[in-house]
């Protein structure tokens, strides 16, 4: 069916619904100040709170022929939490404090069918799964706990959900009776568990999952590491992503007999040498992050590091720790045939670079915290003729090489990026100059390197990215070279007190310039940053710690005939950022609480402003191109 002939009629379906929760007769505005006959498609939120009865609910949500997503919200109390339904643009909401839970999850239950159905528990309540896995189509459910709703819920139903293709479990209680009904989910291709509690089960509990593809999860089986055995019986999964796990020499021997592997993260890997040997035996893996605990008593040595050797079929490789691997355990990566991507992360006492010793067929090299790589190492890069790629990522509390004269020899590099070479110089930066192909530059945290030290740079007629992050002596007199590189696209500028917003105007000479990320920029006003909006074809803007950049400046973005990606972090005012962008925008969010952890990332496609600026599909109207073609005030 093609989309004109589908949405109108479910959205449409929403609209009733709503208008009957609402109490509001169809053909009167809506919150949206559009008329419900005129536009049935059109996106809103109305909370249901009148005398509606939860039975009534129910009847009115069997007449939907079909919902996109269900998402409760469930406070813990017994009538405490709220309620969302969508379908492609309408959305339907009802609160709890107007029926208890239970009858609200009985009235759910009447929906025929739905796409995705999202449970968040912020307390422990009397909210039950087992109504709602009567709901027929789900493609995805996600159930999120808070840390301290610790509750057990019922998962009777949920082998029910046989057309069921992913599943998400945050925190909570993971009862025995859950493991037997996601075991009989043939169908189910993902599993995501973050944090389980209590959790009781058997080794057999995933044997039954034939089609199951990817596993992934945050201390996954830590309540059960027998679970890890039953992976070898799962003859469909391909891909295993566990982070911050118990894995020992049991788990290992798991996960090792996955025949048909291809992507494997494991980390906090606690492996004896014969533990290793039990982990490395899949014939088809192509990539593969392998993280020991720090902590790993006997540690890994080069006797278990060689089991790597028998995975000819790897392309990607990320190895973290292994300090104790001696120098001549590391040559055995060169004998990985396909290996492209090599990803290290180890500070053993000698210069592991030069231990591995050339790896012809690599095209990208990164270094982290590798500060025991010394001139041996880094002469090494010269004999491997395919290299494309290198990052170099020093730990500036230990001792460490600026590889600068051995990097500038590496003519058929494309991108290089380089961290924590504090001690750095101008000069040494200039020797970049040999470079002629380079696309790619990042240099963040040279301290030493000014002006002058990147214009010396102004020959890379190939660069396209340039990111430039905590160089503190920088001024405004980095702009012109920085305008000056004909191809340049993508710029990252983390300014300082010493840019200033005049300066920053100067950046409308880059005219080929789409993606600009601005950081730290105090001096910037949200007068120029329109200016530049204005003159460049800029497609991606992030701008933070911007006090002169208001709501009113992001507001006039609306209609932009080239921006589909805005971001702003929580130094920019918070007040209207939820308005900010909209036509083909996505407007991203990212915050920190002050508790500093990261909050969720909060991603949504803008809809039409309702003043004319976006027309179909989000595209800017006539009108808005216009603004945007005129001259700034």
């Amino acid at each position: 069916m093609s989309r004109a002939g589908v949405e109108p009629r479910l959205a449409g379906d929403i609209l009733a619904v709503t208008a009957r929760i609402a109490g509001l007769p169809r053909g009167d505005r809506m919150a949206t100040g559009k008329t419900t006959s005129q536009t049935p498609n059109s996106p809103f939120s109305v909370h249901g709170r009148g005398s509606m009865s939860a039975a009534e609910l129910g009847t009115a949500l069997a007449g939907l022929n079909r919902v996109a997503t269900i998402t409760v919200n469930a406070s813990g109390g017994a009538d405490d939490g709220s309620v969302y339904l969508t379908a492609r643009g309408a959305s339907l909401g009802f609160d709890f404090d107007r029926w208890p839970v239970a009858e609200a999850a009985a009235a759910l239950a009447r929906v025929a069918r739905a796409d995705t159905l999202a449970v968040r528990m912020t307390g422990p309540g009397p909210l039950s799964l087992q109504p709602l896995f009567t709901v027929r189509g789900l493609k995805l459910i996600r159930v999120e706990h808070d840390s301290h709703a610790k509750q057990e819920l019922d998962w009777t139903g949920l082998s029910t959900q046989t057309g069921l293709r992913r599943l998400e479990v945050r925190a909570g209680v993971l009862p025995e009776g859950f493991w037997r009904e996601l075991g009989t989910l043939k169908q189910l291709r993902e599993v995501q568990l973050w944090w389980p509690e209590g959790a009781r089960s058997n080794p057999g509990s995933l044997s039954g999952m034939t089609g199951l593809k990817k596993l992934a999860g945050v201390c996954l089986f830590d309540p059960i590491p027998a679970a890890f055995r039953a992976l070898g019986r799962c003859p469909a999964l391909e891909e295993v992503h566990v982070d911050q796990c118990n894995i020992d020499d049991t788990a290992a021997a798991g996960i090792g007999s996955v025949a048909r592997l291809k992507n494997g993260h494991l980390w906090n890997a606690a492996l004896s040498d014969a533990g290793m040997r039990r982990l490395c035996r899949w014939p088809r893996v192509r990539s593969l992050t392998l993280g020991e605990n720090s902590d790993n008593q006997p540690p890994i040595t080069a006797a278990g590091f060689k089991a790597l050797g028998r995975l000819t079929t790897l392309e990607r490789l990320h190895l973290q720790g292994f300090d104790h691997v001696a120098a001549a355990g590391w040559a055995v990566l060169r004998g990985l045939p396909r290996l492209k991507h090599l990803k290290l992360s180890t500070s053993p006492p000698f210069d592991v670079l030069d231990a591995v010793g050339p790896l012809r067929r690599v095209e990208e090299l990164r270094l982290s915290h590798c500060n025991g790589v010394g001139p041996a190492g880094y002469r090494q890069l010269a004999a491997m003729p395919r290299l494309r790629s290198l990052s170099v990522r020093a730990h500036r509390s230990a001792p460490y090489y600026v590889p600068l004269d051995e990097v500038a020899g590496l003519r058929r590099l494309r991108s290089l990026a380089l961290a924590g070479l504090h001690k750095a110089t101008d000069a040494q930066v200039a020797r970049l100059i040999a470079l002629p192909d380079l696309e790619a530059l990042i240099l963040h945290e040279a301290e030493k390197v000014t002006d002058q030290g990147v214009a010396r740079l102004a020959g890379l007629r190939s660069l396209r990215v340039v990111v430039l992050n905590a160089l503190p002596k920088l001024t405004d007199g980095v702009i012109p070279t920085l305008t000056g590189f004909p191809r340049l696209d993508t710029l990252s500028l983390r300014c300082t007190g010493q840019v200033t917003d005049a300066g920053l105007s100067g950046l409308a000479g880059a005219g080929r310039l789409r993606t600009l990320h601005l950081d730290y920029a105090r001096n910037l006003t949200g007068e120029t940053l329109l200016r530049l909006a204005r003159k460049l074809p800029l497609e991606e803007l992030a701008v933070a710690s911007s006090p002169h950049v208001t709501d009113d400046h992001l507001l006039e973005l609306t209609g932009h005939p080239t921006l589909r990606r805005v971001r702003f972090l929580e130094s920019v005012r918070r007040v209207g950022l939820s308005a900010c962008v909209r036509g083909r925008h996505r407007s991203d969010y990212d915050g920190r609480q002050r508790s500093g952890r990261r909050s969720a990332t909060s991603r949504r496609r803008a809809v039409g402003s309702g003043d004319g600026s976006a027309g179909r599909g989000g595209r800017p109207t006539g009108r808005a191109r216009a603004a945007w073609r005129s001259p700034p005030r």
